[in-house]
């Protein structure tokens, strides 16, 4: 209920989703059989418009991808596209390692939106099997994190503004998650910044 009341207060109509859900469904059927949403893949899908030059951001397309169903209200519980939410988030546990790493051999960037998904994803639907990844996920984000500063491409590397933003925005989905979060890493961003 509350979301279609933000659509009508931010301007949304029923055209505007109803081009929501044919991009999810064109999403659905650009998803690889083992969960994920493949870069190399899409850089073969012609309507995607080029080549382009990444191949290691499965993680952070993955975690976009589901976002986008998340925030259509669609979940792993709930909604025409249950398997899908369901393979993508499986895909992401599956690569996590021990200390929380989402990223496989990818960015910070990836890690960020990753989890992010999975924060939303247990924020939605209290679904036990993903309370530990997220919590996992979000400590591995704080342990990245530059004293005092930010983060940027790898851990403890540098700052960088649009890294360190994909980050505070899964840091806040993780609190809204129930996940507890160390103000300090939000100061630390903040004088960063400043």
């Amino acid at each position: 209920e509350m979301r279609q009341e933000h659509i009508v207060e931010l301007g949304g109509s029923a055209e505007t989703e109803r081009a929501v859900e044919r991009a999810l469904a064109w999403l659905a059927r650009a998803q690889s059989d083992d969960g994920r949403w493949s870069v190399a893949r899409f850089k073969g899908v012609d309507v995607c418009g080029g080549a382009g030059d990444r191949t290691d951001g499965d993680a952070a397309m993955t975690g976009l991808a589901l976002l986008a169903y998340l925030g259509a209200g669609y979940t792993q519980t709930r909604g025409d596209y249950q398997a899908t939410v369901r393979k993508g988030l499986a895909w992401l546990i599956a690569g996590q390692t021990p200390n929380g790493d989402l990223r496989r051999g990818s960015s910070l960037y990836a890690q960020a939106m990753a989890a992010a998904a999975l924060c939303e994803a247990y924020s939605l639907t209290d679904d036990p099997v993903l309370r530990e990844p997220a919590r996992k996920a979000i400590r591995f984000i704080c342990d990245s994190q530059n004293l005092g500063a930010g983060w940027r491409y790898e851990p403890r590397s540098d700052n960088d503004t649009s890294v360190s933003g994909w980050m505070v925005l899964a840091l806040k989905s993780g609190e809204l998650a129930g996940i507890p979060v160390d103000p300090q890493h939000f100061r630390w961003t903040g004088l960063w910044l400043d």
